[in-house]
């Protein structure tokens, strides 16, 4: 506590020589002037040791990483704005061809059910390749030896998870408990079949994608566009059901093979192995375990929306899935942009035992949050008029767009304190922290069942959106607390590799 202490006095009277913004923009003007004349002088305060700010390498370091991710956002970006741009086409066109009918509540379930699984494993991959592969080179034998095994324990699970999918998802959508009619529960069998047949190619994208990312090429983000792409080409030329399926199954399978190839231009593909599992392999296994868990409790939000739509009127599904692509459009720029160009670049730092500060986060929050705020009221006031200008075409009428204006102006609610769960998240990953991460998935299941439960009977659809945001506020604040006080938490740091 006295250290802590000391640390927080130290901060609040660097604070009042230094603003927070003048602190993120190391070397610019008078502060960086400041700085460079103080650089390695020995600090005035009798509690701290070493030098002040940690001296000229604090900087440097912090500076190159504000480089990093800048660089990072810039490419992250751009792929996103391409690949956002194609899904709102394909949305138009779908909207424009099928409208809010039970064709696409049928596909829209479908689709999120199937890929579930390579959605949470492909987030606990990430947070495993990024900060074990970052620092790698490429003579480091000893990791590419991991990374093969990996890769062949990967595709052998892939494939057992799609056969275990074609077989269970069927049975579920039979057993009845979703209140589907007849003819409805017949669409979505056959569409959760085929696509359980994508599940091997979806995992591995995962996997693949995860590799580019330590290496910082983010080209696996313009590749997420491919399903998209896919299903407005097969809906525009040919309108029929199938071709949602069809477009899908196609864009996923593309998108495994070209991630597959620019993984193999980076230098970086090998050939899967399977054998036994060595100790660094098993240690791997443990974090990966725990990451899955997290993972699929933060997961648990989005299938809980499914879920309790699907026993509300016909239509609540496709309304719901229109408002969250647009949502998406907010939330995968901005979140995917931060994050992506974050983790590579903070999970090097970590690695090489460089100390990144945490009001450098803070700081980069508080910004992000008050941009975000922003533009959720902006979205919220102009939701009538995006709706009308995305969706108001064909079978989609006038009180199609009513009803998705509404459901949007109360789902983006979520933004702000979705953006602060996720940045943070992020930075306890680049940590190798993932326990406290299992109970910040288990603090957000838990609130979405439960606000669910208390305002899906009282406000309905509008209560079902508003649940997200009460869930999303309690991870936020449970977030900030474990990454404010983690260094007092008992907890066993997770090393994947060692490096002694």
């Amino acid at each position: 506590m006295t250290t802590r202490a000391a640390y927080v006095v130290s901060w609040m009277t660097q604070a009042r020589n230094y603003s927070g913004l003048k602190r993120l923009m190391v070397g610019v003007g008078e502060r960086g002037r400041v700085g460079k004349e103080r650089c390695g002088q020995p600090s005035p305060d009798p509690g701290q040791s070493g030098t002040i700010d940690g001296g000229c390498q604090g900087f440097a370091e912090e500076a190159g990483a504000r480089r990093a991710i800048l660089s990072g956002m810039i490419a992250v970006g751009s792929f996103l704005v391409i690949g956002k741009l194609i899904a709102a086409a394909k949305e138009i066109v779908v909207a424009s061809r099928f409208g809010v009918s039970d064709i696409v509540d049928a596909y829209q379930f479908s689709f999120t059910l199937t890929q579930w699984p390579a959605t949470f494993l492909g987030a606990a991959m990430v947070s495993v390749i990024v900060p074990l592969f970052s620092t790698a080179t490429q003579d480091d034998l000893h990791r590419k030896r991991i990374y093969s095994r990996l890769f062949g324990y990967v595709l052998f699970a892939s494939v057992g998870i799609g056969c275990i999918s074609l077989l269970a998802f069927p049975f579920i959508v039979s057993s009845g408990i979703f209140s589907f009619t007849a003819i409805q529960e017949s669409r979505v069998v056959t569409m959760v079949t085929l696509l359980s047949l994508v599940i091997p190619a979806a995992i591995a994208s995962r996997f693949l994608a995860g590799c580019t990312m330590a290496a910082r090429s983010h080209v696996n983000t313009l590749f997420e566009c491919l399903p998209a792409l896919a299903i407005l080409v097969f809906v525009g030329c040919v309108p029929l059901e199938q071709s949602l399926v069809l477009g899908g199954m196609t864009g996923i399978f593309v998108q495994c093979i070209l991630l597959a190839g620019s993984v193999a231009i980076l230098g970086t593909l090998v050939r899967p192995r399977l054998e036994l599992p060595g100790e660094e392999e098993y240690r791997i296994f443990g974090a990966f375990g725990v990451f899955v868990l997290a993972y699929l409790l933060l997961g648990s939000v989005e299938i809980i929306d499914q879920i309790a739509a699907a026993s509300l009127p016909p239509g609540s599904l496709a309304t719901l899935g229109y408002a969250n692509r647009v949502l998406a459009l907010v939330l995968g720029i901005v979140a995917t942009t931060i994050c992506r160009s974050l983790l590579p670049v903070l999970s090097a730092y970590n690695g090489e035992g460089k100390q990144i500060r945490p009001r450098f986060v803070l700081v980069l929050l508080g910004m992000l949050i008050s941009a975000a705020a922003v533009g959720a009221i902006a979205i919220a006031w102009f939701s009538g008029d995006i709706i009308r200008v995305l969706f108001e075409r064909g079978a989609f009428g006038s009180s199609d767009t009513e009803r998705v204006a509404s459901a949007l102006r109360w789902g983006v609610t979520r933004v702000p304190p979705y953006l602060m769960t996720i940045v943070l998240m992020y930075a306890i990953t680049s940590q190798q922290r993932a326990r406290p991460l299992l109970l910040l998935g288990l603090v957000t299941s838990v609130g979405k069942l439960t606000a669910t439960l208390l305002l899906l009977p009282w406000l309905g659809f509008h209560g079902l959106l508003l649940s997200s945001t009460v869930a999303y506020c309690g991870a936020a604040g449970f977030a900030l607390w474990i990454f404010l006080a983690g260094k007092q938490l008992r907890r066993r740091q997770l090393q994947f590799i060692p490096t002694g």
